[in-house]
């Protein structure tokens, strides 16, 4: 991950959770070539890091397609029409 990218990411993580990350860390994704189509995404919720619980609601025209690696380990969201901000996930 280049400088550019860890910028936009301690960007984007302060925009959402107020503050600067205390940390920084690498994360290397396997290349995953074969997906499990599951179906769209109706819906999201996770925890953030502040502790607070969210739940997006994609509207129809932008879900994101669910798919799964063939080992059933990683989920992956494809496509959709949304975006991660400052507010949390939105669709565009």
């Amino acid at each position: 991950m280049g400088k550019p990218s860890v910028s936009k990411a301690k960007k984007l993580f302060k925009a959402f959770n107020g503050r600067s990350p205390e940390f920084l860390d690498t994360v290397h994704i396997k290349d995953y070539k074969t997906l499990v189509y599951i179906g769209p995404c109706l819906e999201i919720a996770y925890l953030a890091d502040d502790g607070n619980s969210y739940r997006h609601v994609f509207r129809r025209s932008s879900r994101p397609q669910l798919a799964v690696s063939a080992d059933g380990k990683q989920l992956f969201l494809l496509k959709g029409r949304y975006k991660f901000t400052g507010r949390g996930i939105t669709d565009t």
